[in-house]
């Protein structure tokens, strides 16, 4: 999953990005959509429904992979989620020529096609993206209950050697936010609607498909999965009432619940304008966004917390929004982007800027402080999230003082120029369409999980690969390297 970016207008907010900073859905502030107002009473009947094939051929016949000692390349292929890897398949979401979204497993080692499976978004906010998930040989899938225009979905568990059914719910739900893996890394956790304006979190063993427990109230996911990792985390939005944070646990507790007002200093901070939490070192370590005051909005208010998994204690808080609320997703490393300024809406509805200025700083989470800052100068395009060249999970192009292009180690904040035949990898943004599910507050179309091409230091497209591979960008398998591109799936040898 992957959340907003502070600079990008929310549906509640009338300030929009500066000049240059494309707000497509990724980067569009995550817009809190409660459960529809219809009859939303769910039994949770398990039915067993092995032997059941989901393939679909006539998807499949579609794209033909073209393979080579050196690799192979997947395409034309709209890869909108994953690549994830997991029981020798590559598993992604991909999106049909006839706006329909499937879960698809590939051969990591010839780039085939082995099963597609119908798949839906349900009921999910459209600015989350999000990628397979898999536990014990199993990958979760949220089938179309019904025809496209019907965001209900059954919950399923697929094989992923064949395709066919492991368990499924017997039961439609509407499914408010991406699943992820959750308990002790066995289990699928869900957000499901109850009725008009309540929620539960249901946690289902991965192998077996068993209901663990019932959790009432959690609605959205605030953990943010990192290119390359499944999406995992315990802090979670309950539905109803002023924005309120809780932690569940690995066993399904309920640790604690405390409002969002209370833990960021001011009703004015909301997760209806942006989120974006890293769970590590038993913390919950993150931004939400605000209220803008009128029409303008300061943009030195953003703050980064280190919140307590075990008791919601704040044991830090820094200045800053935490990887610029998500175009830096990327890096491994922990930083924070340090904005000033103000942005006035103008009478025509776009943006006027004054004093605007971002510095990254390095920061060490196991106390809140910073250990490094730089002075950046395209603040653009670091906060668009489109056409950042970076190396690796460590190391990003930044332009520095006097047009100066540099790679920063945003571990130690130290720097080297670009080369300028130096090959890099840049991150592109890119929304989807899909047949619009009726009644849903904030329609196709839809964030994708970032694909990746080789660029030059300033972001312009090159022939050739940079010379790392790294976990952010795509997935290692029988001697390849496998990462989305704009046109598919691309596997060279690996390094």
């Amino acid at each position: 999953m992957a959340r907003s970016v502070g600079l990008c207008a929310s549906e509640r907010s009338s300030v929009a990005a500066p000049a240059g900073v494309a707000c497509s859905p990724r980067q569009a502030a995550h817009w809190k959509r409660r459960p529809l107002r219809r009859g939303l009473g769910v039994t949770l009947a398990l039915a067993t429904l092995a032997g059941t094939w989901l393939g679909a051929a006539t998807a499949i016949s579609s794209v033909v992979a073209s393979a080579s000692t050196s690799g192979w390349s997947l395409s034309p292929l709209d890869v909108v989620g994953g690549p994830t890897l997991s029981s020798g398949a590559v598993l992604v979401l991909d999106v049909t020529t006839s706006h329909a979204m499937q879960l698809t497993a590939i051969s990591p080692a010839t780039g085939h096609r082995l099963w597609s499976a119908a798949s839906s978004p349900s009921a999910m906010t459209a600015g989350v993206s999000y990628s397979p998930i898999a536990v014990d040989g199993t990958v979760l899938n949220l089938a179309p209950a019904g025809k496209a225009t019907d965001p209900y979905v059954f919950i399923q568990g697929v094989n992923i050697s064949t395709g066919m059914l492991n368990w499924g719910f017997r039961n439609p739900m509407l499914v408010t936010d991406a699943p992820v893996v959750c308990g002790t890394g066995t289990d699928f956790c869900v957000a499901i609607a109850t009725g008009p304006s309540t929620t539960s979190l249901l946690m289902v063993n991965g192998a077996t498909g068993h209901l663990v427990r019932t959790i009432t109230g959690p609605e959205r996911n605030m953990a943010v999965a990192q290119q390359g990792s499944p999406p995992q985390g315990g802090l979670w939005e309950i539905s109803g009432g002023r924005p309120t944070l809780a932690e569940v646990s690995t066993n399904g507790m309920v640790l604690w619940r405390r409002s969002v007002a209370v833990l960021f200093g001011g009703g004015k901070y909301d997760p209806n304008y942006s989120w974006d939490f890293v769970a590590k070192e038993g913390l919950n370590i993150g931004s939400v966004g605000y209220a803008p005051t009128g029409t303008r909005m300061p943009l030195g208010n953003f703050k980064t917390l280190g919140i307590a998994e075990a008791t919601g204690r704040v044991n830090w808080e820094v200045a800053g929004d935490y990887l610029c609320g998500g175009p830096l997703q990327f890096l491994a490393s922990d930083v924070v982007c340090d904005l000033s300024g103000v942005a006035t809406e103008t009478p025509k509805g776009t943006s006027a800027f004054a004093g605007l200025a971002l510095t990254l700083k390095g920061l060490d989470v196991s106390t809140g402080h910073t250990t490094w800052a730089f002075r950046v100068y395209n603040v653009s395009g670091l906060m668009g999230g489109n056409d950042v060249a970076f190396l690796d999970s460590t190391h990003m192009v930044v332009e520095g003082r006097n047009g100066q292009w540099l790679v920063l180690d945003t571990v130690n904040g130290a720097t080297d120029p670009a080369g300028v035949q130096q090959r890099f990898w840049c991150q592109h943004v890119l929304s989807y369409q899909l047949t619009e599910a009726q009644g849903l507050s904030n329609p196709s179309p839809r964030a994708a999980m970032p694909v990746f091409g080789t660029c030059s230091w300033d972001g312009k497209t090159l022939p050739g690969l940079p010379r790392t591979q790294p976990a952010n960008v795509g997935v290692k398998a029988d001697g390849l390297f496998i990462w989305p591109t704009e046109r598919g799936l691309q596997a060279v040898p690996g390094a």
